[in-house]
């Protein structure tokens, strides 16, 4: 899988992924920091090892938000079609992989329900909401 990543630096403030867009790639924060943007609202704060934009990019939909580097940071990108294509040959791949990404949404929503008040047991955090909330 390494192989098939193409690995992208950012700089403070540069635009990652921009709102309204498809995303076509799984992406990875590698080190650094990244957060997403609402109507000049930082929604979500990304940490090494977080997936980014994984609900837009495998349900199709464009990205509601801007991501954007807090600082300087790596990203490993793999373009999602060549994803496809590697995994075909290979399911015990593409199951752990939808594993990780099935953990990741649910672990993002538990984060939303928790902020806004809805308290419950769940799985850990993959990413941390920002201090203003979700809105």
């Amino acid at each position: 899988m390494a192989s098939l990543a193409r690995w992208v630096d950012f700089s403070p403030g540069d635009l990652i992924i921009k709102r309204g867009f498809q995303i076509s790639d799984a992406i990875v924060l590698i080190s650094g920091q990244a957060e997403s943007v609402l109507s000049g609202k930082t929604m979500w704060v990304f940490h090494p090892g977080q997936l980014i934009g994984d609900a837009s990019a495998y349900s199709g939909l464009v990205t509601p938000m801007d991501i954007v580097a807090r600082g300087a940071a790596r990203l490993a990108k793999w373009d999602l079609e060549h994803m496809r294509e590697f995994t075909d040959s290979r399911p015990e791949l593409r199951a752990k992989l939808l594993e990780i990404v099935s953990v990741d949404l649910a672990a993002k929503l538990y984060e939303s329900l928790t902020n806004q008040g809805h308290s419950r047991s769940g799985p850990p955090s993959t990413a941390e909401p920002a201090a203003t909330g979700i809105n």
